[in-house]
């Protein structure tokens, strides 16, 4: 969370100045703020400095208000600054999906964070007149297409009302402060139980019961310990079920309130800002992802038959991510209407592809028995979960070679192993083990658990399993990934910095003809602006990776 925090300040700084900056780290660092606290606290701005970061920051909608006792607080949503690290990924995916026109429009609402109907057709209209050519273009008619365009964004899910997405990321918010709340409060009690141990203290019996289960595990193997554990063992994955959280209800109530607010007719009055709706522009890219795996995993036609079957569930839903069950004459009869010519099929093929997918490892389809005619459901948890296993394997096989891997994915597999064991299946020397496990550890990508055989606690009479905690390696892979994209904003900071005479000659030189840069100068520029463009390009590939590893999904069972 930290840098995260400092990855959003100075994406801040780069993007809307250093006023913006100190008033959202004020909120980073203190939570909710009104207008006085920021007077009181930032003594170098004035009121009317403060006034225009605050409409700025809410205009591009990561810092929203609320009122409490006829009081009005500021408080910011960091992760709405990390996804404008994504928002070229969404101008490139309208762009593909409804030609220059969708590009425009994306371009003109990313730019200003939010924005009625009349900017949005003021703003088009004028690039589409700069870039045809003002005798050329027919005002009128491209008013029409960008109504209609707008439409249909809007009927897709690509851009939603902009009090529609504060409230989601009020409810986010209010998600992640109780996780994070709970993880607390059990590392707290660990820390606890752990300095007791240390001292030398008995555990408190709590009951006879739990008295009982302890004088069992004195004679219970560590091959046996498994299902005992994963009884004894507070997962994140616990407390949501605790919590009563379901993504699939979520889904279908998001799905219920869109209809609530929108119906068949989209409201397009001038009072109603619009914005991008970076979930559903998730939801794309996560398809994506889905359709290269089956490529990659099959073939062509596998990827074009995925393909279609996540068109056809958002013809019943708003939402991929539905469990839709769907019969084989209905999925092969939408196929053939909208398969390219030359990935036609004849049923028996079509069925055979469908066996080939279902009967996958990774289960790609889902079939579910009827009584009368089978049933199948896209499988995209299943898919996902393998994309997000396979990303953070290929990442730790990059840091700390092919023998660190091998014994993190069998911990995956086996869930609780003894260094022993580890070393026997990973067919790895006991030292080399036990160094590559310390590694792991120290990194936090690993955890050591420590079951003792009686009641007091003895080194000597106790079992050390090794386990990964699957959600916490996945934040700390997404921290670390976030500091990258720190330090690489920091290096452009830096050559912007250390060239800054450079850059402002260039730029009065291209204002006025009287100014020129010498052959040396327009050398040294354009190798800053390629080395800037490289810097930025990785930023976005590394967020390719924050994605992945923010998929809803779990680790494989298998």
């Amino acid at each position: 969370a930290t840098f995260q925090n400092r990855f959003v300040l100075e994406t801040l700084e780069q993007h809307f100045g250093k006023v913006v900056r100190q008033v959202c780290e004020l909120m980073i660092t203190h939570g909710r703020q009104t207008k006085k606290d920021f007077v009181d606290h930032l003594n170098l701005l004035n009121e009317d400095q403060i006034k225009e970061a605050l409409l700025t920051s809410i205009h591009h909608n990561f810092v929203y208000f609320e009122v409490d006792n006829k009081q009005c607080y500021y408080l910011i949503a960091p992760s709405v600054v990390v996804l404008r690290a994504r928002i070229p990924k969404c101008v490139q995916l309208i762009r593909d999906k409804y030609s220059e026109q969708g590009e425009f429009i994306m371009s003109v609402i990313c730019s200003q964070g939010r924005a009625n109907m009349k900017t949005i057709v003021n703003e088009v209209n004028a690039i589409q007149r700069e870039y045809i050519g003002a005798h050329l273009y027919n005002t009128e008619q491209g008013t029409e297409n960008i109504f209609k365009l707008v439409n249909v964004l809007i009927q897709k899910g690509y851009l939603m009302s902009v009090t529609s997405f504060i409230e989601s990321v009020k409810k986010n918010k209010t998600e992640i402060d109780e996780k994070r709340a709970y993880t607390a409060e059990t590392q707290n009690a660990s820390k606890l139980s752990e300095r007791f141990r240390q001292r030398g203290k008995k555990r408190r019996v709590v009951s006879s019961g739990a008295a009982n289960k302890r004088r069992k595990l004195s004679s219970v193997s560590a091959l046996d310990l498994h299902k005992r554990i994963n009884e004894q063992t507070v997962d994140m994955d616990d407390y949501e079920e605790v919590r009563g959280y379901n993504q699939e209800d979520e889904t279908y109530m998001m799905e219920e309130e869109t209809e609530q607010i929108y119906g068949d007719h989209i409201n397009l009055d001038e009072e109603v800002f619009w914005c991008v709706n970076f979930e559903r522009f998730n939801r794309e890219f996560c398809k994506k992802l889905c359709i290269d795996f089956t490529i990659e995993k099959v073939d062509v036609i596998a990827g074009s038959i995925v393909e279609l079957l996540f068109e056809l569930v958002e013809t019943k839903t708003s939402s991929q991510y539905s469990k839709i069950q769907l019969e084989e004459h209905e999925m092969y009869d939408f196929y053939e209407q909208n398969a390219n010519q030359g990935n036609s099929l004849t049923p028996d093929t079509y069925h055979s592809y469908l066996d080939l997918l279902v009967n996958d490892r990774e289960k790609i389809i889902l079939r579910y028995k009827g009584k009368d005619v089978d049933k199948y459901v896209l499988n995209t948890d299943g898919i996902n979960s393998t994309i997000k296993e396979k990303t953070v394997e290929s990442i730790i096989k990059e840091k700390f070679g092919l023998e660190s891997m091998r014994i993190f994915r069998l911990l995956i597999m086996k869930k609780y192993l003894e260094q022993g064991q580890i070393s026997e299946l990973a067919m790895i020397s006991p030292k080399d083990a036990r160094d590559r496990l310390y590694e792991l550890l120290e990194r936090n990508y690993i955890h050591l658990q420590e079951i003792p055989r009686s009641s007091a606690y003895q080194p000597t009479r106790t079992f050390y399993l090794w386990t990964v905690r699957w959600e916490h390696t996945c934040q700390v892979l997404y921290e670390e990934v976030i500091k990258i994209m720190y330090n690489i904003l920091l290096r452009i900071k830096h050559e912007l910095s250390v060239h800054e005479d450079l850059i402002q000659k260039h730029n009065e030189a291209e204002n006025h003809d009287v100014i020129q840069l010498s052959e040396y100068e327009e050398r040294k520029f354009e190798k800053i602006q390629k080395l800037q463009q490289r810097m930025l390009n990785c930023i976005h590939k590394l967020d390719d990776t924050l994605m992945i590893l923010e998929l809803p999904t779990e680790v494989s069972e298998s």
